[in-house]
């Protein structure tokens, strides 16, 4: 039954490559998109990995040094450290600067002796500066502006425990600022509970917000939620067209071979027989179309993000499971087409 299906197959070379290019471009489609979701989540997450490091940040007001030792003495707090977290104009755009204690308890930052601007490898790419290029650094507030020029490092983004922003040591900060604190970072013990902290950290600082790395998780995919919907609505769109060119080019077969299934038919082979055939080369058409589909996307996400990383098996197996599904769910028609099909009309 295979061999036979086979044989039909490579007679009808050019319906073999339409179909199953469709089902490839579907997948395709697919698996792009799912990498760009992946990939926009991540890095936008990757901006907020401050927060996974820490518990808890405290923001929106300015601290001082006795707040600070204040807050870092309250039961069940093990590190909290002060940091700046402000907005800067740099080279072409305004960028968001966090300004980190030298020796942090709770990132390793690589900070040479001498006073520099940390910046993502990411980010120096796109401004085409290198290691020990000279930058400015410009702070504008209504009241002031204050410009400090200062030598790039560049530090790799993957795989690191630091913030993905644009680091500079706390001292350089409060010079640029002028201020102490704006943010404190803050590690808590295991099993402490979180909303009796915030009241405490309130009760000895006054008013003040808080932010935790579940309200950043939450608040990236809340805005990505519409490029979610539009990524299933256009996967969905690209199956459905891929689909009829299925169904058109499954019907074109049934009627060209239709001498062929008269000839089936006429030798002994059942209407479930015939199903069988055609339902196999659909099948073949199938896997043909996936591997086809997977291979050319793994190639492209690798060529488009620069990482495979971005792609996951979970979204490769629903890859492959629309294709078949939609393969099947159109070929549905022209094998009953095929089943019902009588000798007679079929060797007229």
């Amino acid at each position: 039954m295979l061999r036979l299906s086979l044989n039909l197959l490579l007679h009808h070379k050019s319906r073999m490559l339409l179909t199953t290019s469709g089902i490839a471009v579907g997948i395709i489609v697919f698996l792009m998109l799912s990498a760009g979701t992946t990939g926009t989540i991540q890095r936008s997450l990757n901006l907020y990995r401050v927060q996974s490091t820490c518990d808890l940040i405290v923001v929106d007001k300015e601290f001082t040094s006795q707040q600070l030792i204040s807050v870092q003495k309250i039961d069940g707090i093990d590190i909290a450290e002060p940091a700046i977290i402000e907005k800067a104009a740099i080279i072409d755009n305004f960028y968001e600067v966090i300004a980190l204690p030298r020796s942090s308890a709770l990132f390793n930052i690589p900070f040479p002796a001498s006073k520099v601007i940390l910046i993502p490898d990411f980010l120096s790419r796109g401004w085409k500066v290198e290691d020990n290029n000279v930058i400015e650094i410009t702070y504008v507030t209504p009241e002031k502006r204050k410009t400090v020029s200062l030598p790039i490092s560049i530090f790799s983004s993957e795989n690191t425990d630091i913030p993905l922003k644009i680091i500079l040591d706390l001292e350089t900060g409060r010079d640029l600022f002028d201020i102490y604190a704006n943010t404190i970072l803050i590690r808590l013990n295991p099993a402490t509970d979180i909303n009796m902290i915030e009241q405490k950290i309130k009760n000895f600082i006054g008013s003040c917000s808080f932010q935790t790395y579940e309200d950043a998780f939450s608040t990236v995919k809340e805005k990505n939620q519409n490029f979610l919907t539009f990524k299933t609505v256009i996967t969905e769109i690209a199956f459905f067209i891929a689909g009829i060119g299925i169904l058109n080019e499954m019907l074109l077969s049934t009627d060209r071979q239709k001498r062929e299934i008269g000839i089936l038919k006429s030798i002994g082979f059942t209407s479930y027989q015939i199903v069988q055939v055609y339902l196999a080369q659909v099948i073949i058409l199938g896997i043909l179309g996936v591997i086809m589909g997977i291979t050319l996307s793994l190639i492209m996400i690798k060529c488009v993000y620069g990482t495979l990383g971005y792609i996951h098996a979970s979204d490769i197996l629903v890859g492959i499971s629309l294709g078949f599904f939609w393969i099947l769910l159109f070929a549905f028609y022209p094998l009953y087409k095929a089943k019902r099909s009588s000798i007679v009309n079929c060797l007229k």
